[in-house]
């Protein structure tokens, strides 16, 4: 995919892997469409973007409320008249069992973590031109591929998450489109971190910006729909 003047709707851009995603996309001359909750967190984003000479507009929302999404849509066809690129990365962390869990965090996992994904995929690709090349990036989760003993929302979500990108995949691959979904392990971040993990040898945000790159810039007869990220050497102190 040539990147130069695209168009790439980021979600969760306001800090961590967003953030790194949306400025490696802008050193590419990528026009950028941030969304995220925190206003003057992409605001700040948006200017560092603006460095890189290109178009940003940015979209303070929280995706778990699903019917917003359409509205959303619209606004980008407005302001930009296309779209390229969609990279699907806000997300949250809930954990609990079945025996002790707050279920409205549990929800609302559930909303940001999946439904979201799929309400604004489905919007995004009236956008998306099979005309033109197009990639649907989903940033999923090492949990996404594992379970674990209090993980049973989050895992599901990023579960439900890798099997929608499969399932999209085969739904567009005939469009020019391309799918991927990323599982990144432990990633140094602020949902990431933790007292026992060594934030020098965990992956860093821009990381999975390169990861990203690569990914965009894969010939178009090729993709590569699952992609795993660990730590090299192990986090844990």
């Amino acid at each position: 995919m040539k990147l130069n003047n695209k168009v790439a709707l980021i979600t969760g851009a306001s800090q961590g892997i967003g953030r790194a995603i949306a400025l490696n996309l802008a050193s590419e001359k990528i026009n950028l469409a941030l969304v995220g909750r925190n206003e003057a967190k992409l605001k700040t984003v948006a200017d560092e973007c603006i460095k890189f000479g290109v178009r940003v507009k940015i979209y303070p929302l929280d995706l778990a409320d699903t019917s917003k999404i359409p509205s959303l849509i619209e606004s980008v066809k407005a302001d930009f008249n296309s779209l390229s690129v969609l990279v699907n990365n806000a997300g949250t962390y809930a954990n609990g069992n079945p025996f002790e869990s707050n279920l409205k965090d549990w929800d609302y996992a559930l909303d940001l973590n999946f439904k979201a994904v799929y309400h604004l995929t489905n919007q995004a690709l009236k956008l998306i031109s099979e005309n033109d090349d197009g990639a649907i990036i989903n940033i999923s989760s090492i949990a996404g591929q594992m379970t674990y003993k209090g993980g049973e929302i989050y895992c599901a979500t990023k579960y439900a998450v890798r099997a929608y990108s499969n399932c999209l995949f085969e739904s567009v691959r005939e469009k020019n489109i391309k799918v991927t979904c990323i599982f990144p392990g432990y990633v140094n971040t602020e949902m990431g971190r933790g007292e026992n993990l060594d934030e020098s040898k965990m992956i860093q945000p821009d990381d999975i910006a390169l990861t990203v790159n690569s990914f965009l810039k894969t010939p178009l007869t090729a993709c590569q729909t699952e992609i795993v990220i660990r730590p090299q050497r192990t986090p844990y102190k």
